[in-house]
C-alpha cells in the first residue's frame, strides 16, 4: 500500500508547500496531488464515496477548488487517479515480496504478510481500493477488474515459478483472489483489520491447498459436466392429496408465473400490480384476497424458484456415489438450473430488487442453503469455518462473473467451482476423483 500517512484530523487542512524561490509548476502540482490523495482517502473513508463532495476533499487538503480542477477533471477522475496509484504501489510491494521466496507456497506466505502489513500501515488506502471502489461506480469496477486481473497474473507467475512451479488454471487464480479479497473486504468494512493477521494462516492452508498440478485437467471436467442440459419447465401447484387444487392455490400460481415472466422482461422496478393482474388475469380484488403488495409476490416467486432448484440439487445429490461426488452434483445442478430459468439467471444478477430486511433475508436464505447443502456430511475434520467462508465466497464470485453476469456468453464452470469448495476439504486428488465419478454415472 502507499506510504502517504492518513492519519488527519478531520478540520485540520494537510500542511502546504512553503513558498519559496525555484519551485517549478511540475513540483507544486506534484505536492498538490500527493495532498489530494491523503484528503481523498480521508474524506471517501468518512463519508463514503456518494458522500463525498470536492469542497471536503480540497478543504482538507488545502487547495484551491481551482488547483483541484486543474489536476483532475471531476471527483471520479481525482478517485480513480488515486485508485491506480494506490495499486501501483501495492503491486510493487507483492512483487519484492516474492522475490526473496524460494517456492511456490512461500511466494504466497510472503505475498500475504505483505498484504496484511500494508492494510496495517494504510487502512484508509486499503479500504479506499477494496471496498469504496465498488460504489464509485462502472468505470472504478472496470479499474479493480484491471488491477485483479495484474494480481491473478502475479499468483500466475509466482506458482509457476521453479523450484516447484506449477501451471494453475486460471480460473482457480481468480478464484483465489476473489476468495481472499471477499475475506479482506468484510474485515475493513467491519472495522476488524486486527483480525487480518489471525486470518493469515487459515487463508495460506486454504490457497495452499489448490497447488495441484492435476488441476490442469478441471477445463476439461468442466466442458462434460454430469449431464445434459434440459430446458427448464416450472414447477406447478398441486395439492398433497392428489386433488386439484384450491381456487387461490391456483390464482397464487398465475400470480407468480406472471412476476417471473414481468420481472425477465422489465425488471423488478417495472412492476406494478395492475401488470401482475393483466397478465394473470385476476381482479383486484382476488389478487388482494392472495398477495399485500409488488413486493410481497415479487419475493414469493423468488422463494419458490430457489426452493424448486434446491430440492432438484438435494435429489442430484442423493444419486451421488461419495460427498465429494454429492458436492459437485449439488454445484452443476444448480449452476444448469440457473442457467435454463431466465427468472433465476435475471434475480441473480440485477440489482434492483426490494431493499429492506425482506431482501436481505431472502438473499441470506440463498446462501444459507447453498452452505448447508455442501457442508452436510462433511468429512471431519475438514475445512475451518474461515476456509469455508473463502470458498463460499470464490464460489460466489466465478459463478456471478461467469455464469449470471454474461448469461447469454456463460462458461460452464461446474468442475472448477467444485473445486474450490472441496479442494480444502479433502484434498485436490481426492476432488478431481470424485468429479470423474460423477461424469461416467
Amino acid at each position: 500500500m502507499a506510504s502517504i500517512s492518513t492519519d488527519i484530523s478531520e478540520t485540520e487542512p494537510l500542511s502546504k508547500l512553503s513558498p519559496g524561490p525555484g519551485l517549478g509548476a511540475e513540483e507544486v502540482a506534484s505536492h498538490q496531488r500527493a495532498r489530494v490523495h491523503e484528503a481523498l482517502v480521508q474524506v471517501v473513508g468518512e463519508s463514503g464515496y456518494d458522500s463525498a463532495k470536492v469542497r471536503d476533499i480540497v478543504r482538507v487538503a488545502g487547495i484551491s477548488s481551482r488547483a483541484f480542477y486543474e489536476l483532475f477533471a471531476d471527483k471520479e477522475d481525482c478517485f480513480l487517479q488515486n485508485y491506480d496509484l494506490i495499486a501501483r504501489r501495492a503491486t510493487r510491494g507483492l512483487m519484492t515480496a516474492q522475490d526473496t521466496a524460494s517456492s511456490p507456497r512461500e511466494r504466497l506466505l510472503h505475498s500475504l504478510d505483505e498484504m496484511v502489513d500494508g492494510i496495517e500501515r494504510e487502512p484508509g488506502s486499503a479500504r479506499l481500493a477494496l471496498a469504496e471502489v465498488h460504489a464509485a461506480g462502472e468505470a472504478a469496477s472496470e479499474h479493480a477488474r484491471g488491477a485483479e486481473r495484474v494480481l491473478v497474473g502475479m499468483l500466475a507467475e509466482a506458482f509457476a515459478r521453479p523450484p516447484g512451479g506449477m501451471v494453475l488454471p486460471p480460473l482457480v487464480l481468480e478464484g483465489v483472489t476473489v476468495g481472499i479479497g471477499a475475506m479482506v473486504r468484510r474485515r475493513l468494512l467491519d472495522g476488524k483489520v486486527a483480525q487480518l493477521k489471525i486470518l493469515k494462516g487459515g487463508l495460506l492452508v486454504w490457497a495452499s491447498s489448490f497447488i495441484d498440478g492435476a488441476a490442469g485437467s478441471l477445463a476439461r471436467l468442466d466442458r462434460k459436466g454430469v449431464r445434459d442440459n434440459k430446458t427448464f419447465v416450472p414447477m406447478t401447484i398441486e395439492s398433497l392429496d392428489g386433488e386439484e387444487p384450491s381456487r387461490e392455490a391456483a390464482e397464487g400460481s398465475r400470480v407468480l408465473t406472471a412476476v417471473s415472466e414481468l420481472t425477465v422482461a422489465d425488471g423488478y422496478s417495472g412492476l406494478t400490480i395492475s401488470g401482475i393482474r393483466s397478465a394473470a388475469g385476476l381482479t383486484r380484488r382476488r389478487f388482494d384476497a392472495v398477495f399485500d403488495n409488488v413486493e410481497d409476490c415479487y419475493l414469493a416467486a423468488v422463494e419458490l424458484r430457489i426452493e424448486e432448484a434446491f430440492v432438484e440439487a438435494e435429489y442430484a445429490r442423493a444419486r451421488a456415489a461419495s460427498w465429494g461426488g454429492g458436492v459437485h452434483q449439488v454445484i452443476a445442478t444448480l449452476c444448469d438450473r440457473i442457467g435454463a430459468d431466465p427468472f433465476l439467471a435475471k434475480i441473480c444478477r440485477m440489482n434492483d430488487g426490494p431493499s429492506g430486511k425482506s431482501a436481505i433475508r431472502s438473499r441470506q436464505r440463498l446462501t444459507a442453503m447453498i452452505l448447508d447443502l455442501i457442508e452436510d456430511g462433511a468429512p471431519t475434520p475438514g475445512a475451518t469455518l474461515l476456509m469455508r467462508e473463502a470458498s463460499a465466497n470464490a464460489l460466489w464470485g466465478l459463478f456471478y462473473r461467469h455464469n449470471v453476469c454474461d448469461w447469454a456468453l456463460r462458461r460452464r464452470i461446474a468442475a472448477t467451482l467444485s473445486y474450490m469448495v472441496l479442494a480444502p476439504e479433502i484434498g485436490a486428488p481426492a476432488v478431481l476423483s470424485a468429479i470423474r465419478a460423477e461424469q461416467r454415472g
